[in-house]
């Protein structure tokens, strides 16, 4: 008997064995789809959407170009009002205006700052704060073409009943690159990790298992 069960378990590893390949291909068919269309998105995604209607602007602190960017938005009239978030407490509001050589009547009266904010979820949740007391209904949404698509899944969850207009940045080290290039770039890959954290909402999964790595680091260095 116990020889018949264990040829009985052995054909099932056998049969079991080719459905096994065919998920891991699928698996790996389904995920360099997924990176090739976030990527061919970030490369064809050019600030042509219509601006029309919008009440107010909010950009994302990062590259310079990002600011210079929405402000000059706000100068073509495209929002009533502009919320930097994520400025670094250590930059005055004087400062920014002058490194950045903006209109001073409009920055001072239509500029907001935000320096609570520290990553993109905080940036949403600010956003919408800002959004709701102004009573803003559509908003347009400047950060780097490759940070756009996590940053509009955050910032809609944070505010749902707000429209937001993606206005894309391109990114000086990318502006050039080939395709090729930009799909072999770890800075797209590491974010197209966190699009996907976002994506299917793994945010307490992904914190865990970051925990956990550092507490084992830290273990092995102890020992």
């Amino acid at each position: 008997m116990a020889k018949h069960n264990a040829s009985v378990n052995r054909a099932s590893l056998i049969r079991l064995k080719p459905l096994a390949v065919v998920a891991v291909i699928a698996c790996f068919a389904g995920f360099t789809w997924a990176y090739l269309n976030f990527a061919w998105q970030i490369r064809n995604e050019v600030n042509t959407a219509e601006f029309s209607g919008a009440d107010a602007i909010v950009v994302l602190t990062g590259e310079n170009n990002r600011i210079e960017s929405a402000i000059n938005l706000l100068h073509s009239n495209h929002g009533e009002r502009l919320l930097i978030s994520g400025v670094n407490k250590n930059v005055s509001k004087d400062v920014l205006k002058q490194t950045l050589k903006a209109d001073t009547a409009s920055f001072s009266c239509c500029v907001d700052l935000d320096y609570l904010s520290m990553d993109t979820k905080g940036n949403a949740k600010n956003a919408s704060y800002w959004a709701k007391y102004h009573d803003f209904d559509k908003l347009i949404v400047v950060t780097s073409d490759y940070h756009m698509p996590r940053s509009l899944v955050v910032m809609q969850r944070a505010m749902p009943q707000v429209e937001l207009i993606p206005a894309p940045v391109p990114s000086p080290e990318f502006k050039m690159a080939s395709f090729v290039e930009l799909v072999s770039s770890p800075i797209i890959l590491k974010e197209f990790g966190k699009y996907m954290i976002v994506q299917f909402r793994m945010e307490p999964a992904a914190k865990y298992l970051i925990t956990a790595a550092v507490s084992t680091n830290a273990s092995g260095k102890q020992s």
